[in-house]
């Protein structure tokens, strides 16, 4: 597919991209996931401050307001395979990063509430479908399945960043 429709696709309509399989490369599947993320957050009435936001501690996805809360959300997008599902990709360090940063940015902007959510989008048989985890309710790898996490045929949807 061509560059410049891509580009369009990926503004307009991401879940298509991701059912047809039309991204390139796991920087393309993650944009498209955060796109999707992006509109299910404004659907829900949230003021969504910045994308892609780069702190002192980590890259935060998405920085929202929901209600009097800052929210920092972190996209996973992907497949499952098995009990592994894209959100099984945020670990415990990448966690405690996102957490630091969201504290450094609740005190940039005095905000009185903050926490970390994730969004997993997952692709599927040529489906989309979109889970919001809130807070702590992330989800967890069973015992005998932390060898999936490391391994490198679990496509991650994510590759090296470019510029937004």
């Amino acid at each position: 597919m061509r560059a410049g429709l891509s580009r369009v696709l990926l503004w307009i309509a991401p879940g298509l991209l991701l059912r047809r399989g039309w991204t390139r490369g796991a920087d393309a599947t993650g944009r498209a996931g955060e796109r999707l993320a992006l509109l299910h957050l404004k659907r829900r009435r949230w003021r969504v401050m910045a994308r892609r936001l780069v702190t002192q501690h980590a890259e935060v996805d998405l920085v929202a307001w929901d209600g009097e809360s800052l929210v920092c959300v972190e996209v996973k997008t992907g497949h499952r395979r098995g009990a592994f599902t894209p959100g099984n990709r945020l670990g415990p360090d990448q966690r405690r990063r996102l957490e630091r940063a969201a504290r450094q940015l609740a005190r940039s902007c005095r905000a009185s509430a903050t926490r970390v959510d994730l969004i997993e989008v997952e692709v599927r048989a040529g489906n989309v479908t979109l889970e919001h985890h809130r807070g702590g309710r992330l989800p967890v790898l069973s015992p005998g399945d932390e060898s999936l996490a490391a391994d490198p045929s679990v496509p991650s949807g994510r590759g090296p960043r470019g510029p937004a």
